[in-house]
């Protein structure tokens, strides 16, 4: 069971880290497109 919920955490802190990259990813290509 413990080995089971640890699993579930380090797939959702992979996924989490998915989605930081992209909402990074995506600002920065708005902050280029109001600048050019």
């Amino acid at each position: 069971m413990a080995d089971n919920q640890k699993d579930i955490w380090d797939k959702a802190g992979v996924i989490g880290n998915l989605v930081s990259a992209a909402l990074i990813a995506g600002i920065g290509m708005v902050i280029n497109s109001y600048q050019s």
